[in-house]
C-alpha cells in the first residue's frame, strides 16, 4: 500500500493529499495542468518535502513530519520516468540501461536480455543514443528504471512528447510491464483515453485536492 497524506503550500496552489493506493497493477492520477500531478511525485520521489504529513510505501517511511523523518531519494527504491527520457549521452544504450541496476539488488530476477526483448530494442543495444528517436530513448528510459529494481515506478506525463503511433507502442508496453513484471506504477497523465487503456485504479485531483 501506498499511503500519501499530507500538504504542500505554494502561492498559486494548496495541495492536499490524502489517499491510500493499492500497490498492485498502475494507478493513473489525471487532472488538468496545475492541478498538483507532478507535485505529489516529486513529494513521493523525495524531490520536494511536504510541509507536513507521512508518505509511506509498505512497511517504509518516506516522509514523516512529525517525527522529523524525510528519507533521502537515493534510498526510496522508487523507479523515475519523465516527459524527457534524460539518458546519458557519454554512455551507449546498454550502459544508459544498466546505470541503475549497478547500485540495487535486483528484486524481480529479469536480466537486461529479458528487458531489451520486451521492450523491442535488443537491436539498439550497442547503439549511442545521439540519433536514437523519442519512442526508442523512452524505451531505453523505461528499460534503465525497471532494471533498477524500484519498488515503485513513477512515471510522469512520458508520452507528452511523442506521435499517436508511437504512443500506442509504448502505452501496449506498459501494460505488458503491468502484466508480466508487476511492477506497481504511479502515472499521470492529462489525456483520460491513456488512464482508461492502462489504469488497473484511477484518482483525479482538481485545484490540488483528490477527487
Amino acid at each position: 500500500m501506498l499511503e500519501l497524506n499530507f500538504k504542500k503550500k505554494f502561492q498559486t496552489l494548496n495541495l492536499t493529499v490524502n489517499i491510500k493506493i493499492p500497490t498492485n497493477g498502475i494507478c493513473v492520477l489525471s487532472g488538468a495542468s496545475g492541478s498538483g500531478k507532478s507535485t505529489i511525485l516529486s513529494c513521493i520521489s523525495g524531490k520536494i518535502a511536504p510541509d507536513s504529513g507521512f508518505i509511506g510505501l509498505n512497511n517504509k517511511i518516506f516522509y514523516d513530519g512529525t517525527n522529523r523523518i524525510n528519507l533521502a531519494p537515493h534510498l526510496r527504491n522508487i523507479g523515475l520516468v519523465h516527459q524527457d527520457s534524460l539518458l546519458f549521452p557519454n554512455l551507449n544504450v546498454t550502459d544508459n540501461l544498466l546505470f541503475g541496476a549497478k547500485r540495487r539488488e535486483n528484486i524481480y530476477g529479469f536480466s537486461l536480455e529479458e528487458i531489451a526483448q520486451i521492450l523491442g530494442i535488443v537491436s539498439l543495444l550497442k547503439r549511442n543514443v545521439e540519433n536514437l528517436s523519442g519512442g526508442e530513448r523512452q524505451r531505453i528510459a523505461l528499460g534503465r528504471a525497471i532494471l533498477s529494481s524500484p519498488e515503485l515506478l513513477l512515471m510522469d506525463e512520458p508520452l507528452a512528447a511523442l506521435d499517436a503511433n508511437t504512443k500506442k507502442q509504448i502505452l501496449d508496453l506498459i501494460v505488458k510491464i503491468r502484466d508480466n513484471i508487476k511492477i506497481p506504477i504511479l502515472y499521470v497523465t492529462h489525456n483520460q483515453a491513456e488512464a482508461d487503456f492502462i489504469a488497473t485504479h484511477q484518482v483525479s485531483i482538481i485545484d490540488g485536492k483528490i477527487q
